[in-house]
């Protein structure tokens, strides 16, 4: 897996504006988790599109604490598979992120 300017961008930006500052720091602390979540997760959905390229997408998800750590892994084409986006999500119904 190899990390990029675009999934670190994805952490502190939405749609080229800055994301609030919680929402940057939890972000950026899921960045510690990240191994344990590609590592240990059970699952993972993969959706593949082709657009001029075959794009695989991978989502992850690894219960972490009392939380569901979910990391997107991206490959484009035969490139190297890329680092996407990280969040999580409280376990049980009706909970929020964060």
């Amino acid at each position: 897996m190899h990390f990029n300017t675009e999934g670190l961008n994805h952490l502190l930006y939405s749609r080229r504006r800055p994301r609030g500052y919680q929402e940057r720091y939890y972000r950026a602390v899921l960045i510690a988790h990240l191994v344990d979540v590609v590592m240990n997760a059970k699952t993972a959905t993969q959706k593949t599109t082709i657009d001029g390229k075959t794009i695989h997408l991978w989502s992850l998800e690894y219960k972490i604490g009392n939380d569901i750590v979910k990391v997107i892994l991206r490959k484009v084409g035969n490139g190297n598979v890329h680092f996407l986006s990280a969040m999580k999500r409280k376990s049980g119904k009706n909970k929020k992120n964060l």
